[in-house]
């Protein structure tokens, strides 16, 4: 049976049931049966088809009015292809239309064919829609048999089932609408199967456009169930909120346009009575929220027993509220017009074919964790057959084998199941290489502002900024740039949106977007294209503005008493008041990068010494008090200007401390220790060390940078990411064996007050320095105050009140040869201020730490152990603390990511291929009890390795052992190094882009402490590691 034999079936079974209501603006509604509405199809056929022939195509536009469903059905019953456009359609798309089409006929409304005119061109007829007044709409004469009358053409039946019964448009990327291509096989197969539902007949308002394939195929599914589709009185939605009391449907299609509208009177109303808007949950419990949903269900018809939401994406803050409003299940559909549909709540249909194709240039890969992403492919028999009269988009529209190529990036959260996360074409990149979804964040700014209408979101790769076109809710004129700007900011604060997802300057919109305009779709989308092609101009011009605006405001800025704000905004082109007191540059979205042309600014402009390294961590207030009480930096005293070299002579302890402590100090240490200051205990290391410390009974202190001793217990509480690990250092916190103090080791004192740093030098007995700024971009320049000049600190701390012991924390990566357990000093006499070697300006800084404490304890005694580390591994008991800022986690996440790892990551004439790690856990554990056993008179160096210990694993087969879990590809090094830089960022990369260089480590003075210890050798790595690796990773990014 055909499409048009089974709508015949459908109005014989169902007769004298209605199908459709009609009203105008100042009527009631008055119904039309199954049986008229036929009666009425092959009315229009005979008239229609004294016009056209078989195979001719007919365009159809109009209102949502049953005269546009009789035309409809007359193509079909006469074997056109209709072509259903926009009341909105412009004059150029119309052309463009006409030019592929070559339609025989126009069925419109009258007023549509005055415009037209002159358009259309002679040889295609118009005809005017079956329109009749109100009058005529009582019910036709019964006698009019369901059977053809004698005159009326018999219907024309499709000579296969791929034959295309009709055109429908859709918006191009280009601007210029593609035409898809819709078979009779389609149409039969949803026809039939909504004619065979068992479901209870709905009931539904027919407002959605029905030149969209949603309002479409809603219209005809409605149809062939029996039920009820009320049509609007009016086009668009200017009347929907007075016809959906009268229709009282049973279930509602919502566009994301009328969901935010309907969430947007809801937070009006609610705020107009004196309320704090807050998230939907939190109004709704409220008794103004509860009174407002019964008010809005009532509103539309109180009869609402489902909810479907689509066309595009709906804001999940919305769909909580009309889940929780309406008191009714909301059902997402995915689908295109050029596929059909896909999914429901996430769940693709049976019958459907798919598959994720990588997008490593947006980011997507199948390969992600801890879910594939990347582009949906679909492979179904009832997708379109190609774009008309479109060659070249119909070879692009499926791939090789077959799949209709989405343009939909979507996560898998299992088989079968996906999250939609973007359209492609929606991601926009700005300047430094970062992504922006503008249609999410639209959206976003849409549903959470009772104050922005509409907005369109613009930028260019050579811009690190967004602009934005806004259109308030009230054209009075109350809404001004200001307020607006400040509710785009608003906004932001309240979903901690970065720098460069907020638009810094806007325009208001000339006008309301609509489909009149060219600025909307019919399914009210934006029309990006033509957005672009109307402001554009006017948004590159306020770009320059704001870049001459910015110049001349930085025009003096030293001078000023805000001039260090004013240099901050202008490097990261924020607005001022967006520079607040307690932000950091850090928190404002800079970089390690943009930390480094705001210090070189200051300084060749205005002679502030800012480290990049404060730069980074330090909040704008306490950086404008390092300015305005700048003085000649010690790191310029010990460091000329322009050396290249420093030698260990230049670190003295003399130039860091005062005479007083020298004479002051107390070598003798405690024998046996049982108060440990700790610093870093929030980092990585840090808190395995604070978990071992704590289960070997010793009491802490640990030194947290915070404005408050409160705010820095709770950011130590907060670094645990393992639940377990947290529960376990709260336990031990609550028995009192914790204190945790608000200071800095980079300031006089510790940054603590008086009374609590004399008590701190009589309790501490140990000192484990754990803490760093790390940061392997930053230059020895910037990490001196804080690495060098901070171990300092702690030292004179170490000398004062009862004698201590200083273990420092160091790094292997001071030695890239052969080196032994030596002091500094004596291994690296002298190093290069300046080097292009990764992390150079870290590892000076460490090895100058090293140099000074060794000074330390030649001068006083003060008993010094130095642990250089190797690469710290995940915990083994505590799998989701992890590190990933690690060279190698990096590494490991660009493997995963990429899917590939190269043939081998050493150069050939490697003869040592090793890789050289231990659990963050067994470090811990080692320098736990070296801390707590007592000090040494001596200067004890370690080198924390597992060199030595009879296991030959390198990271070629550690890659291995990762390639039994998860696939990855062997490729040739230099193609692994591009896409690592593509994954993760050049600098990231940085260690891994050249094959490795054979080394070795020697390590006996470590496993003789093991020993002495009683701690076992350092363990053997295993393919077990590398899954508990992979399964804490997976696990973290679930979080």
């Amino acid at each position: 049976m055909h499409a048009i034999e089974l709508l015949h079936q459908a109005c014989r079974a169902y007769d004298q049931r209605p199908c459709f209501a009609e009203r105008t603006v100042n009527s009631e509604y008055k119904e039309i049966s199954f049986r008229n509405f036929w009666n009425r199809v092959v009315d229009f056929s005979s008239r229609l088809g004294r016009l056209v022939n078989p195979g001719d195509r007919v365009l159809l536009c109009g209102s949502c009015r049953v005269g546009w469903v009789v035309a409809d059905v007359a193509c079909l019953y006469l074997g056109c292809i209709s072509v259903p456009i926009s009341k909105g359609v412009t004059s150029g798309e119309l052309r463009h239309i006409l030019s592929e089409t070559h339609p025989r006929c126009l069925v419109s409304e009258s007023e549509q064919l005055l415009r037209f005119e002159g358009i259309i061109p002679d040889d295609c007829a118009a005809l005017v829609l079956d329109c009749i007044n109100e009058t005529e709409l009582e019910p036709l004469r019964d006698e009019v048999a369901l059977k053809n009358s004698s005159g009326v053409p018999s219907w024309i039946l499709p000579v296969d089932d791929e034959q295309t019964y009709s055109v429908v448009y859709t918006s191009g990327n280009s601007g210029q609408p593609k035409g898809v291509k819709l078979s009779q096989s389609t149409l039969k197969e949803a026809l039939g199967k909504a004619f065979e539902s068992k479901a209870p007949s709905p009931t539904t308002l027919g407002y959605l456009p029905f030149c969209h394939m949603a309002g479409r195929s809603l219209l005809y599914k409605v149809f062939m169930s029996g039920g009820l589709t009320y049509m609007p009185a009016e086009d668009g939605l200017s009347s929907l909120f007075d016809d959906l009391p009268r229709a009282r449907p049973t279930e509602l299609f919502l566009l994301p346009s009328l969901s935010q509208l309907l969430w947007q009177r809801f937070q009006m109303e609610f705020t107009a009575r004196g309320e704090e808007a807050a998230d939907p949950v939190k109004m709704l419990e409220t008794p103004l929220g509860k009174r407002l949903a019964l008010r809005m269900r009532k509103s539309m018809g109180g009869r609402l027993s489902q909810v479907k939401i689509g066309s595009a994406p709906t804001d999940p803050q919305i769909i909580v509220f009309l889940e929780q409003c309406l008191q009714v299940p909301v059902n997402d559909l995915y689908g295109s017009t050029e596929v059909g549909p896909i999914a429901c709540n996430g769940r693709l249909y049976p019958w459907l074919s798919y598959k994720l194709i990588d997008r490593p240039d947006l980011g997507f890969t199948r390969s992600d964790r801890p879910f594939p992403r990347g582009e949906l492919a679909i492979k179904t028999h009832r997708g379109t057959t190609g774009y008309y009269g479109k060659t070249t988009s119909h070879q692009a529209l499926r791939d090789e084998e077959g799949y209709f190529l989405t343009g939909d990036i979507v996560e898998e959260t299992e088989k079968g199941k996906i999250v939609w996360l973007e359209r492609a074409s929606s991601l926009l990149r700005l300047g430094l290489g970062k992504f922006v979804n503008v249609s999410r964040l639209e959206a976003l700014f849409v549903a959470a502002s009772a104050k922005i209408h509409q907005i369109f979101l613009y930028g260019n790769a050579q811009k690190s900024r967004l602009l934005a076109v806004v259109v308030p809710h009230s054209l009075k004129g109350e809404m001004s740039q200001a307020i607006l700007a400040e509710e785009l900011r608003r906004v932001a604060r309240e979903f901690q949106l970065q720098p460069h997802q907020v638009p810094s300057d806007l325009l208001l919109a000339d006008a309301p977007f609509s489909e009149a305009n060219g600025m909307l779709s019919h399914t009210g989308k934006l029309r990006r294209a033509n957005l672009k092609a109307y402001y554009g101009e006017r948004l590159e011009q306020l770009y320059l503005d704001r870049e001459k605006s910015q110049i001349n405001r930085l025009k003096k800025w030293s001078q000023r008493p805000d001039g260090l704000r004013a240099l901050l905004a202008f490097v990261l082109e924020l607005e001022m008041s967006e520079v607040t007191s307690d932000s950091t540059l850090r928190s404002l979205g800079g970089d390690s990068l943009d930390a480094i042309r705001l210090s070189v600014l200051a300084k060749e402009n205005a002679g502030w010494e800012l480290p990049a390294g404060k730069l980074l961590e330090l909040t704008i207030e306490e950086l404008e008090q390092t300015v305005s009480s700048s003085q000649k930096r010690l790191y310029e005293t010990i460091h000329p200007v322009g050396a290249a070299q420093i030698r260990h002579q230049d670190i003295r302890p003399a130039l860091f401390l005062s005479p007083q402590v020298f004479k002051s100090s107390k070598t003798a240490a405690e024998k046996t220790v049982q108060t440990v200051l700790i610093t870093g205990a929030t980092g990585f290391l840090g808190r395995a060390l604070t978990l071992e410390l704590l289960e070997r009974g010793a009491r802490l202190v640990c030194l947290v940078r915070a404005r408050n001793d409160k705010e820095a217990c709770s950011r130590v509480e907060r670094s645990f990411l393992d639940g377990k690990a947290r529960q376990a250092y709260l336990r031990f916190s609550a028995l009192g064996r914790v204190e945790v103090v608000a200071g800095d080791f980079q300031s006089p004192r510790l940054g603590l007050t008086e009374t609590l740093y004399s008590r701190l030098t009589q309790e501490v007995e140990a000192i484990l320095h754990a803490g760093a700024l790390v940061n392997h971009a930053l230059a020895y320049s910037d990490l001196f105050e804080s690495n060098v000049e901070g171990t300092a600190t702690l030292a004179q701390f170490a000398l004062e009140g009862r004698a201590k012991a200083f273990h420092f924390v160091s790094t292997a990566g001071l030695g890239r040869k052969d080196f032994g357990e030596e002091p500094a000093s004596r291994l690296w006499p002298q190093r290069e201020i300046v080097s292009d070697g990764y992390a150079h300006g870290y590892v000076t800084s460490k090895w100058a730490g090293e140099v000074l404490l060794e000074k330390f304890h030649q001068q006083t005694g003060l008993p010094i152990s130095i642990s250089r580390s190797c690469l710290l591994l995940p915990h083994r008991s505590y799998p989701l603390e992890l590190n990933h800022q690690d060279m190698f986690q990096t590494l490991l996440r660009g493997i995963l990511e990429s899917s590939s790892a190269p043939y081998t990551f050493y150069r050939d004439d490697a003869e040592h291929r090793h890789f050289d790690g231990l659990p963050v856990d067994f470090v811990a554990g080692f320098l736990a009890a070296l801390c707590l056993q007592g000090p040494s008179q001596e200067l004890r160096v370690f080198h924390l390795s597992n060199w030595g210990v009879g296991q030959d694993v390198s990271l070629d087969h550690l890659i291995d052992w990762v390639g039994r879990c998860l696939p990855v590809r062997r490729v040739d090094h230099s193609l692994f190094r591009e896409r690592l830089e593509q994954t993760v960022g050049p600098l990231l990369a940085r260690p891994w882009t050249k094959p490795l260089a054979p080394e070795r480590v020697e390590a006996q003075k470590f496993r003789q402490e093991l020993k002495q210890l009683e701690l076992g050798p350092p363990p053997r790595l295993s393919q077990g590691d590398v899954s508990r690796w992979l399964e804490g990773s997976r696990s973290e990014v679930c979080r």
